[in-house]
C-alpha cells in the first residue's frame, strides 16, 4: 500500500512539472509578458490566452492537490461589492470570505506572477494604480481555480488565477484568523498540561526510523523537551543522529576547541561555570548569541550513582509569561518594552552581546520568544524612568519562575540524552558532590527552522495531520 501510494506521489509530481512548464511555454511563447512589465510588446490572440488560462488552471488544480490535503471546496456563488474594490466568496459549506481586490491581485498564481518550481515572486507591486478595482469574474467547478479580471491591470489583458483550496486555506477573516492560531500554538495549548517528560527509546529507530524521528521530533515541539533512553555514546553517532534532525550549529565554546561539541564535566574550568558543581539558576543556553542553540541535544556520557546532587529542573518560560500577563498586566508589558543586554565578554576567546527584551510578541499580542539567563547579569542601558520599572518586572517574572508547580525535576542517567527547545525552556542544575565520581554531558545544538522543515517533511511522508508548529524563534509562524 505504501509503496503504491509512493509511486502515486511521483507520478503526480511529475504530471504537476510537466503542466506547469507546459503552461510556462505557452505564457512565453503567446503571451510574452511579466507583471509589472507594459503589454505592449505582445499582443496574443484570443484563443491562445484561452488556451493558456486552461493549461495555467490545469497545472494549479494539479498541484495544489498534491501539496495539500484534499479537502473539498467549493464555490456557491461570488459577489463583487458596490465599489470593486472587495468580493465575497460564497462556500458552499456555508462559509463567507470576503477579499480585498490587491490582495487577490497580488496573490495570483499564474506563472507569469508567481513560480511554483522555485517560489519566484515576480510582481512589481510599484507598477499598480494604488486602489485596485474588480471588472469580473468567473469559475468552474471542475478547474477548482478563481478567475479575476482587474481594471487597469498590469499587463492589461492578464487574469488573475487562484486555487479554490489555496483561497479557503488562507481566508483571513476573524474566524479562520483565530483557528489558524489555535492550530499553530502548540506551546500555549500543551504549557497547561501536566509535566510528564515524554520518553522514546533509541532502539526503535532500528524497526522504523522515520517513524522513530518524526515521534522524537513531534514531542519536542509540542512540549518543549523528550528523552531518548539508550542512546549511544560515541560522538560520531550522537553527531549522525543530530544532522538527522537538522543542521548541527557551532556554540561559543566548542568553537574555540575545534569541534561543535560543547563538552560539559565537573572539570573546575574557569571560564565555564557548566563545568563547575555550583548550583546554576534558571537559563537558556548561548543566549547572548541569537542564532546559537535554538535547539539543545544534553547527551549523558556518564552520571555515577556516587554524585549527590546535579538534578536538572526545567520550566516552560511561555507559560511563566502567560502568568505574569494573567497576574501583573503592567509587569508584562515592560518585559516586552524595556530590552536587557546579556553578553559574555573573554578577553581571550569570546565577545558576545545582544540587547533583547525578555519577552517578545507579535502583530496578534501571541508571545513568540522568551529570553532569559539567570546566569548572567543582565545589563540595562536604557531610559532612567524604565530602570526601576524593569526591576519590579524582573523580580515579579523571577518569583513566578520558582514556583514549584511549574517545575519538571529529573536526574539524568548515563545513557540518555535530553533535547529541549532552548527558546521555549529554561533548566537549571542543582549543586552537586563528585565523591569521586563522573557527571559528564555532550551537547550540541541544531537549528529549529530547519529541524521543523524536517518535520513537516516527515509528517506528509507519513500521512500524518499536523500543523506547523510554533517554534518559539520569535515568529508565530
Amino acid at each position: 500500500m505504501l509503496a503504491n501510494k509512493t509511486l502515486s506521489t511521483l507520478i503526480r509530481n511529475v504530471c504537476i512539472r510537466r503542466n506547469f512548464c507546459l503552461s510556462q511555454k505557452i505564457l512565453r511563447e503567446n503571451i510574452g509578458v511579466k507583471c509589472g512589465v507594459s503589454a505592449k510588446q505582445s499582443k496574443p490572440i484570443h484563443t491562445n490566452k484561452e488556451r493558456f488560462l486552461q493549461a495555467s488552471a490545469k497545472s494549479l488544480k494539479s498541484e495544489r492537490l498534491g501539496s495539500m490535503l484534499q479537502i473539498k471546496t467549493e464555490i456557491s456563488n461570488v459577489r463583487v461589492l458596490p465599489d470593486k474594490t472587495e468580493l465575497v466568496i460564497e462556500w458552499i459549506d456555508g462559509h463567507e470570505s470576503l477579499f480585498q481586490a490587491s490582495w487577490l491581485r497580488f496573490h495570483c498564481f499564474c506563472p507569469s506572477c508567481y513560480s511554483s518550481a522555485d517560489g519566484l515572486y515576480k510582481i512589481d507591486i510599484e507598477r499598480f494604480k494604488k486602489n485596485l478595482t474588480i471588472s469580473s469574474t468567473s469559475w468552474n467547478q471542475s478547474e477548482q481555480v478563481l478567475k479575476v479580471h482587474f481594471d487597469n491591470d498590469v499587463p492589461s489583458n492578464h487574469v488573475a488565477l487562484l486555487p479554490y483550496d489555496w483561497l479557503r486555506e488562507n481566508c483571513y477573516c476573524d474566524v479562520c484568523l483565530k483557528q489558524k492560531l489555535s492550530d499553530r500554538d502548540v506551546i500555549t495549548k500543551n504549557s497547561q498540561k501536566p509535566k510528564k517528560m515524554p520518553v522514546v527509546d533509541y532502539d526503535e529507530i532500528k524497526d522504523n526510523p522515520d517513524q522513530f524521528l518524526f515521534d522524537f521530533m513531534h514531542h519536542t515541539f509540542e512540549v518543549g523537551y523528550c528523552k531518548i533512553l539508550n542512546f549511544p555514546k560515541e560522538d560520531e553517532l550522537f553527531m549522525k543522529f543530530a544532522e538527522s534532525l537538522g543542521p548541527v550549529e557551532s556554540n561559543p565554546y566548542g568553537y574555540y576547541n575545534g569541534t561543535y561539541f560543547d563538552d560539559v564535566k565537573n572539570a573546575g574550568a574557569v571560564d565555564n561555570v557548566g563545568q563547575t558543581n555550583v548550583d546554576l539558576p534558571f537559563h537558556q543556553d548561548y543566549r547572548y548569541v541569537d542564532t546559537c542553540g535554538q535547539t539543545i541535544l544534553h547527551n549523558c556520557i556518564r552520571f555515577d550513582d556516587c554524585v549527590k546532587g546535579g538534578e536538572s529542573i526545567m520550566v516552560d518560560l511561555f507559560q511563566v509569561a502567560e502568568i505574569l500577563r494573567d497576574e501583573s498586566p503592567e509587569d508584562f508589558k515592560v518585559m516586552t518594552k524595556v530590552p536587557v543586554i546579556y553578553e559574555n565578554v573573554n578577553s581571550n576567546k569570546r565577545h558576545f552581546q545582544i540587547q533583547k527584551t525578555h519577552i517578545e510578541v507579535d502583530y496578534n499580542g501571541k508571545v513568540t520568544s522568551c529570553l532569559w539567563s539567570g546566569d548572567l547579569r543582565p545589563r540595562l542601558q536604557v531610559r532612567q524612568s524604565d530602570v526601576t520599572r524593569y526591576y519590579k518586572a524582573h523580580k515579579k517574572l523571577s518569583e513566578i519562575m520558582k514556583r514549584e508547580e511549574l517545575h519538571i525535576r529529573f536526574r539524568h542517567v548515563t545513557g540518555s540524552l535530553v533535547a529541549m527547545n532552548n527558546r521555549r525552556m529554561v533548566h537549571k542544575r542543582t549543586q552537586f558532590e563528585s565523591n569521586g565520581g563522573v557527571r559528564h554531558f555532550k551537547q550540541l545544538s541544531l537549528h529549529t527552522a530547519f529541524m521543523r522543515n524536517n518535520y513537516m517533511l516527515l509528517a506528509k511522508k507519513l500521512g500524518r495531520v499536523v500543523s506547523p508548529p510554533m517554534t518559539g524563534n520569535g515568529s508565530f509562524f
